[in-house]
């Protein structure tokens, strides 16, 4: 009956608004019953409203999911502290795909929410302050495309979560919006992010980190942890904004050190070399390995013989040749391991003039770097 009574009212006052043909009273707060659910909330304009409160939780129902409409108005914002009361049988939210803003401690329910699945929609573009802090059980985490910013604390202390793969529209985490994330060993950033503030990651297990080359700033403390190794970044010009942006707890203990792996003459290195910073960390070169040269070139019976200089920061080689002095319709062959130096390369025309040049490759990150060929040289065959 009441359920009744508060389903009537609520049509009664969405009615007399629309038949008065007035502006909507944005402070009035309603009363919504889906039938398992009871939800207040206020309008935003006369099209869409806000849930600002989920009050009671009939049906037991360990998914909740939340309203796209409320008597035919489009649900575009989570208000703050909306979902604050912990219904313990819940384990998942469903938030609809017209929630465009999920407001400052939408979701809060301290360390007593039992659930462990979230999956963001793609019409959600920013997550504010605190508003998925502390959900000590969560462990699945999806973003969708759409997402631009995550509001600082918005997952702290989610102690749960294992991995997160952030969409490529995010361009802002704020500050520590995973700080106290103790279990997130996986933290795939996504290219088009721009800024990382203060404590973003502070505390996380992960073991190695890549920084997109989007990224201009990087907070204090952003990924600080006892057990990061090493940060690959690709960014040629991030602003490093303080020496513990990825410290990790060792002081002048040259194995414990965290390896910054960079780009010559990148912000990384200068930051590396700046002041006290060389007792944290240890910077490592990921730009083109040194050029070889041939040593040694020798005719075989439709093959030859090459051999060449040993190249740094190299994960092997590459050889090309060719009938024609300018390489066209060339032929390339593949040596792995930067110690390799020589092949024999079989199966030739004989008695024909072939050119030949080398270079060194180094693969790192999903990517191949490789350094300038070396001077051609020529070879007939037998």
């Amino acid at each position: 009956m009441k359920k009744t009574i508060s389903l009537i009212m609520s049509v009664v006052m969405a009615l007399s608004i629309l038949s008065a043909g007035v502006s909507v009273n944005a402070n009035a707060v309603y009363t919504y019953n889906d039938g398992d659910d009871f939800y207040k909330y206020e309008f935003i304009n006369s099209s869409t409203v806000k849930i600002v409160d989920h009050t009671q939780h009939y049906s037991g129902a360990s998914v909740l999911y939340i309203p796209e409409t409320i008597e035919g108005y489009t649900v575009t914002v989570i208000d703050k502290k909306a979902f604050q009361k912990n219904f313990s049988e819940i384990t998942e939210y469903v938030i609809p795909s017209t929630v465009t803003v999920i407001k400052e401690y939408a979701f809060y329910q301290g360390s007593s929410s039992n659930v462990t699945t979230l999956t963001i929609p793609s019409s959600v573009e920013e997550i504010e302050e605190g508003a998925f802090q502390t959900m000590k059980k969560l462990k699945t985490l999806n973003f969708s495309k759409g997402l631009k910013t995550i509001g600082a604390h918005a997952f702290a202390h989610c102690t749960a979560l294992t991995k997160v793969v952030f969409p490529s529209t995010l361009t802002d985490i704020e500050a520590e919006a995973f700080s106290g994330c103790t279990s997130l060993s996986t933290i795939t950033l996504n290219n088009n992010l721009k800024y990382i503030y203060n404590d973003a990651f502070l505390s996380h297990a992960a073991k190695s980190i890549t920084i997109p080359k989007s990224v201009a700033s990087i907070g204090a403390s952003a990924f600080s942890s006892h057990s990061i190794q090493k940060a690959t970044i690709l960014s040629k010009n991030v602003n490093i904004q303080a020496y513990s942006s990825f410290y990790n707890g060792s002081f002048y203990d040259k194995g414990k050190k965290v390896k910054l792996y960079g780009f010559n003459g990148s912000t990384t290195q200068n930051y590396v070399n700046n002041g006290y910073n060389f007792y944290y960390y240890t910077f490592v070169s990921i730009t083109h390995p040194t050029k070889t040269k041939i040593t040694k070139l020798t005719a075989k019976k439709k093959a030859f013989y090459v051999k060449w200089a040993k190249s740094t920061n190299c994960d092997g080689y590459q050889i090309q040749y060719s009938l024609k002095k300018s390489m066209s319709s060339s032929k390339k062959k593949t040596v792995k391991g930067a110690s390799s130096t020589s092949k024999t390369i079989k199966s030739l025309k004989k008695k024909k003039t072939y050119y030949v040049r080398v270079r060194a490759y180094h693969k790192y990150s999903g990517k191949t770097y490789y350094s300038s060929w070396s001077a051609k040289k020529k070879v007939k065959t037998k």
